[in-house]
């Protein structure tokens, strides 16, 4: 009986795999249908991810279970299996459902969709036809074929018409009277204006061709005004400039639609119109009508700056084409005045330079984010223009460096009160502050330059005047850049010799105290950099004015050197060994002070061997005892570090001090070589003593240059007996570095060390 009922089950079985087959079928042809666009499906076969089927279902979806089959029993009645992956180890069943295949990756199942075991078939999408990339259109090229095309050809068009027309008239000119090469010369100009216009308008300014040839019949009418004047003389200059001055106003009114091209026109026609004028004048000495040029060009500079000064580029072109001009008509009015000024030239040089003053307001009052970074270089542009007016104007008296003196001063506070009020959203922009901090420098140092050649000023106050204020306003305000100012001032202030020796030694010490003070008094604003230049500049200062002062008292030379070390000296050691020579803010050792410092000694200490030298009797004491604290100063801290290096230094210093001193009271050669025999005991002595092997070294090696001097160069019959004893007591001395090595050696070996 078990048997009949397993086969009735596996009968059972089978028929539902043929009916699942059946369906199977059934669904293809329908997708097939979908396919080839006979009928729209109805259904769809679950297939699996992979491309097999999974659990059949039932017509009426009821999932049939899994049956179990046991192990090794093969399906009856050849009840077709879908091909799968048995699992390793176990044995297909009768009638159960396919394994699902394993599919390449990327291979789309034959019949369908996979689905879900267990959920109902989803109808199957329509085909969708295959996606075709889209192609981005080619635009490389396309600009610059329209600049060749457009652009570029346009003007070359114009260029070849303009020299045809040049071609032509050299062949006709010979054959015409005046008045027809005239009349033929407008007419051509005014024709060729007139046909680039009317086609220019009727291709909806599009055409840059006809634009060009609009440009070329502008050139034309200048050209052909200058003509009338020049070679026909049917027009005087008045008239000419008159014309001209209408030409430039038809220039402007087109600039409105091509707007560089006719702008750079309109200029090249003023700047030619002055320089052919100014010439003529200059030829004939008539600043008559210089005074009428420069009406001309004040009056076209200033159309073309007030219609154009919102575009940047435009007011770039027409500052730079302005000051160009106005500097022609300056040189010009000196060149006819040649010393001889009369009512036109005032009046010449009075326009040119409120016209300056004005162009440069006009600048202040532009700069703007987009300008801000070139517009103060023109600003410095005008305002040199300024000053070759003013002294063209007044002559290089005293009262015109007061004049130019005051005028700098006033543009540097108005550019100062700019940035902090106007410009002051923008300060945090390198480039802006870099472009009006080399105004500023540039007005800084025209101010002291003017000083210089003001003599009450130069004599008494010098840079002084400057550096007050500027250091009082920068470290009150926390204004870097007028400290840096009132610095530079500071250290020309010392550099200066030409002023009152009492004056420049005064300011030269308290200017140096009000920067201390600054500094000390504004914590924030503290700068070791600072510090150290002007620690520098006083002692530059202070020589100078030690050095004055001899020639103006004709104190003696000794004293006045000696006296100098000494002060130097103490200001030195005082600044090394109190809290000045630290930082003022962490009261910690300050690095770079102390390299300052230390440059600052040495360069005292070769004075000192200088001052010994050249000394006599009380003096030389004095340089000596001097010389002795300088080169002491710093030797204890030195052997501290136990640097090898800096050892060395200390041992060859005292060696040097030594033989200049020696040298300075004639001590005979042997004296010389005891005497460093003796330094070089001591340096093997405190070698030992401080555990510093390269000072012991440099001893051994110094004992035996005295060895080889004396027997090479000291030894002499002259004093036999002198230089006996002087071999004695080198002997002695060897003997005596011979036992302070064995003791040494001796003691180090007790306590376990090795020499």
């Amino acid at each position: 009986m078990p048997n009949i009922q397993q086969l009735e089950e596996e009968l059972r079985q089978t028929k539902q795999i043929v009916q699942t087959l059946s369906s199977n079928l059934e669904h293809m042809e329908q997708e097939l249908a979908v396919i080839k666009g006979q009928q729209p499906a109805t259904g769809q076969r679950n297939l699996s991810a992979t491309g097999s089927f999974v659990q059949p279902t039932p017509m009426y979806g009821a999932p049939v279970a899994p049956q179990n089959k046991p192990q090794g029993q093969q399906p009856m009645y050849g009840a077709p299996v879908a091909p799968h992956i048995q699992p390793q180890g176990q044995q297909p069943m009768y009638g159960a459902p396919a394994a699902p295949q394993i599919q390449p990756q990327g291979q789309q199942p034959m019949y369908g969709t996979s689905q879900p075991q267990g959920q109902p078939y989803m109808q199957p999408k329509p085909p969708v036809a295959p996606q075709t990339a889209k192609v981005p259109a080619k635009t490389t090229g396309k600009n610059t074929e329209a600049v060749l095309g457009k652009t570029i050809m346009g003007i070359v068009a114009s260029v070849l018409i303009f020299i045809s027309f040049i071609l032509f008239a050299t062949l006709l000119i010979p054959l015409l009277t005046d008045a027809i090469k005239v009349f033929m010369m407008f007419a051509v100009s005014f024709g060729i204006t007139a046909v680039g216009l009317v086609m220019w308008f009727r291709n909806k300014r599009e055409n840059t061709f006809f634009l060009s040839l609009t440009a070329c019949g502008v050139g034309a009418i200048y050209i052909s005004l200058f003509l009338c004047n020049v070679y026909f003389h049917l027009i005087n200059d008045i008239l000419l400039y008159i014309l001209i001055l209408v030409w430039a106003v038809g220039v402007l009114w087109l600039s409105r639609y091509q707007q560089r091209l006719f702008e750079a026109i309109g200029e090249a026609g003023i700047f030619i119109s002055v320089m052919f004028g100014s010439f003529v004048c200059v030829s004939h000495g008539d600043n008559v009508m210089l005074l009428v040029l420069t009406g001309y060009t004040v009056i076209g500079i200033a159309a073309y700056l007030l219609i154009r000064m919102d575009d940047a580029v435009s007011l770039m072109m027409h500052t730079i084409f302005g000051a160009v001009d106005m500097l022609c008509l300056i040189v010009s009015a000196n060149t006819i005045a040649d010393g001889v000024k009369n009512a036109n030239f005032y009046i010449i040089l009075s326009v040119l330079l409120a016209c300056s003053l004005a162009i440069m307001v006009l600048i202040l009052a532009k700069v703007d984010e987009e300008n801000a970074y070139y517009l103060p270089i023109v600003g410095m542009v005008y305002q040199l223009l300024s000053y070759i007016a003013l002294f063209s104007l007044l002559g290089k008296e005293n009262v015109t460096f007061v004049a130019a003196l005051l005028f700098t001063v006033v543009v540097y506070c108005v550019l100062e009160i700019l940035m902090k009020k106007v410009y002051a959203k923008r300060m945090d922009e390198k480039r802006f502050r870099d472009m009006f901090a080399v105004w500023q420098g540039i007005l800084l140092l025209a101010s002291i330059a003017f000083m210089t050649e003001i003599s009450f000023l130069s004599k008494y106050l010098s840079g002084a005047i400057l550096a007050i204020p500027l250091l009082l306003y920068g470290y009150r305000t926390k204004d870097k850049k007028s400290q840096v100012f009132g610095l530079i001032s500071y250290v020309l202030l010392c550099l200066d010799v030409w002023t009152n020796v009492f004056a420049h030694c005064a300011w030269t010490v308290l200017v140096f105290i009000l920067i201390c003070l600054c500094l000390y008094l504004s914590e924030t604003e503290y700068k070791t950099n600072v510090k150290n230049v002007a620690y520098i500049a006083f002692f530059v200062g202070l020589t100078l004015s030690v050095f004055m002062m001899r020639g103006e008292l004709n104190l003696d030379g000794d004293t006045t050197a000696v006296l100098l070390l000494w002060v130097l000296g103490i200001i030195n050691i005082a600044a090394k060994l109190t809290p000045f020579g630290k930082n003022w803010v962490t009261k910690e050792e300050e690095g770079s002070f102390t390299v300052v410092s230390n440059v600052v000694n040495g360069y005292l200490m070769v004075y000192a061997l200088a001052a010994i030298g050249m000394t006599d009797d009380v003096q030389r004491f004095f340089a000596i005892l001097a010389a002795l604290a300088l080169f002491s100063v710093n030797t204890v801290s030195i052997l501290k570090k136990k640097d090898n290096g800096l050892s060395v230094y200390v041992g060859i210093k005292y060696t040097v001090l030594t033989l200049v001193i020696l040298g300075s009271y004639d001590a005979p050669n042997y004296v010389l070589s005891i005497s460093s025999f003796i330094i070089a005991i001591v340096c093997v002595v405190f070698g030992f003593l401080m555990n510093i092997k390269s000072l012991r070294i440099y001893g051994l090696v110094l004992s035996l240059i005295c060895v080889i001097k004396l027997v090479m160069i000291d030894i002499t019959y002259s004093n036999t007996a002198g230089h006996a004893l002087s071999f004695f007591i080198s002997g002695v001395l060897c003997f005596v570095i011979s036992a302070v090595y064995t003791v040494a050696e001796k003691n180090m070996k007790d306590k376990g060390d090795i020499l």
